[in-house]
């Protein structure tokens, strides 16, 4: 994300701002399924976040990524 800097790329090139936000959202979805079974608490607010039910999550939904324009939650502190 750093490297791809969405946040000056959207002025010049959206649709690779899109591919950037669409890549680290699924960085970090699957980080939170990774985050489940070691720190459950953590791995669940990022779930929480990106409106998936913790109550399904199960790790053979950790590659069953977001669906573009999928809303998400108000970000917080882990």
């Amino acid at each position: 994300v750093d490297e791809k800097s969405p946040w000056t790329q959207r002025k010049t090139d959206m649709e690779a701002t899109k591919v950037s936000l669409t890549l680290a959202c699924w960085a970090i979805q699957y980080l939170g399924y990774a985050l489940l079974p070691f720190l459950p608490d953590t791995g669940e607010k990022i779930l929480e976040m990106l409106n998936i039910d913790k109550n399904t999550a199960t790790w053979s939904k950790a590659t069953e990524f977001l669906a573009p324009g999928s809303p998400l939650k108000e970000p917080e502190i882990l």
